[in-house]
């Protein structure tokens, strides 16, 4: 049974207890200083005129609980504000209870950025 589900490659989620120990591990916090050395100063401010240090390494594509996702997907370099106010709120829309959108007949939401 472990062998199927290995040839499978099922993603691996993580427990929000994994997420925390890997989100603090040296790996990361190696990862996230390198990024903020090669791209110091914030994305969202730039693309705004403005030239302001980065704090936060961002996730471009939401991870969730996927260990996989953790580490080599797209990262960028944002400040406290712009990572809290915008990033932020756009990753809690999907979660809002409440959130609608469109169904296909199967019960399933036609959007595919759909928090499910």
């Amino acid at each position: 049974m472990r062998r199927i589900a290995k040839a499978l490659a099922m993603p691996q989620i993580m427990t929000e207890r994994e997420e925390h120990s890997v989100r603090t591990s040296s790996k990361w916090r190696r990862a996230r200083r390198e990024h903020l050395r090669r791209f110091p100063l914030c994305a969202a401010c730039e693309r705004e005129g403005q030239t302001i240090a980065a704090t936060v390494v961002h996730h471009v594509h939401r991870v969730g609980h996927n260990r996989e996702k953790m580490f080599g997907t797209p990262l960028e370099s944002l400040c406290a504000l712009h990572h809290d106010r915008d990033a932020q709120a756009r990753e809690k829309a999907g979660k809002k209870r409440g959130h609608r959108c469109a169904i296909r007949p199967d019960g399933f939401p036609v959007s595919r950025d759909h928090a499910w």
